[in-house]
Formats: structure tokens, sequence, C-alpha cells
């Protein structure tokens, strides 16, 4: 019985998925497509991981601008990670600790399914570990395009963590962003996907659950 659920659960998690692409197709360009005519930065404004002057998508710009405005993510200019971003960091954990490994054989997706995956009970201090991590993920991306670069890899994994992020404060009820529903990002990521990423994202996403712990900090 229990099978029947599961395989009628996700039937239903991609007929559902099926309809959100078509309802966003018909929108208007994806954020990716636009880019502002220069970059939202200047000299004195710069952050530390932005290594180069090339522009970066619109979208990316007004992460970029939270990044910045909470000044959370210092850079060790001594190692460097991926061409010449340094090694970002928050107060608690670096980006050379959570990077997908040049070497690594498994997809960026399942990388991220076996290293980010969360479910079951979570609190705030998971929401905000999952933070951390995604703006880790955001200022290294952020950085490679402002070199002109673009790694589809870190991509993905960054797409990921901003869907977990989504589904955490969901099942939080805190800080739920109405422009970013968790179902629009996991469109976006499903999107990037081919293959056999895609049926292991639909099957993830139709076996984890979560809710709040409301006595865990």
């Amino acid at each position: 019985m229990l099978g029947v659920a599961v395989s009628f659960l996700c039937l239903s998690f991609f007929a559902f998925w099926t309809i959100l692409q078509l309802i966003l197709a018909s929108c208007a360009p994806k954020f990716h497509d636009v880019l502002s005519e220069k970059p939202p930065w200047n000299s004195q404004t710069k952050p530390c991981y932005v290594t180069g002057d090339a522009q970066v998508p619109h979208d990316l710009q007004i992460l970029l601008n939270r990044l910045a405005g909470e000044g959370a993510i210092t850079c060790d200019f001594s190692r460097r990670t991926i061409g010449n971003v340094p090694d970002v960091s928050t107060a608690t954990r670096s980006f050379s600790n959570i990077i997908y490994p040049a070497e690594e054989t498994a997809t960026p997706l399942e990388f991220a399914l076996k290293k980010f995956t969360t479910e079951g009970r979570v609190t705030l201090s998971t929401l905000q570990i999952v933070e951390q991590r995604r703006d880790l993920y955001l200022a290294t991306e952020i950085g490679v395009m402002s070199e002109g670069g673009k790694l589809d890899n870190i991509t993905t994994i960054r797409k990921f963590l901003d869907l977990q992020v989504a589904r955490i404060r969901d099942a939080l009820d805190v800080d739920v962003d109405p422009q970013q529903p968790a179902e629009v990002l996991l469109a976006d990521l499903m999107d990037d996907l081919r293959g056999k990423d895609r049926d292991l994202l639909v099957e993830a996403m139709c076996m984890q659950s979560m809710e709040a712990d409301n006595f865990g900090i």
C-alpha cells in the first residue's frame, strides 16, 4: 500500500510540475536573460568576491545587493577556489569545505541531494545553516560570472539550495517570499536538468517532508 501511495504522490507531483511549467512558459522571459547596462557596484562598494567587471544577470545582481548589504561574506585571497575567485566564508563555514569537487563523478544534483538534503524536523538553526551554504555558492557563482565565466554545476547546486531554503521557510512559516515560492524555484531548477537528474529530483521531492520543530532553536 505504501508503494502505491508513493507512486500516486509522485504522479500527482509530476502532473503539477508539468502544469506549472506551461504557466511559467507564458510569462515574461527569465531573469537570467535580462542584463542591466552596468554592474551594480563601484570601486567603493564592490564585494571582495567580485573579481571581474563582466555583467551578471539581473536576478543575481538583486541577490548580490542583499549579500553585500548584509556584509556576512568574507574572502580569503590566499586560497582561490574557481578561477581567480577567492575562498568565501561566513562566520561558521567556508566554500572550500562544501565545494563540488572537480574530480566528482556524481552529477551536481546527485552531489547536492547527498550533501545538502534537509528533511524531517527543521528549526531556525536549520534555516540559518542552509542559507549560509546557499550564500557561499551564490557569492562564488557571482564571482565566476563577474569574470565572464559560467559554471552550470555551481548554478545547479545554488538553485537546489534556494529551493531548500524556500521549503524550510514554508515549514517554519517565516520570511516566506511570495515572489519566489518553492514551486517556482522547483520549476526553474527542473528546467535546467536533463534525463535521470529530473527523475531523481521528482523522486526526492516526493519522498522528502519537513515540519517545524517548535521546541528547537
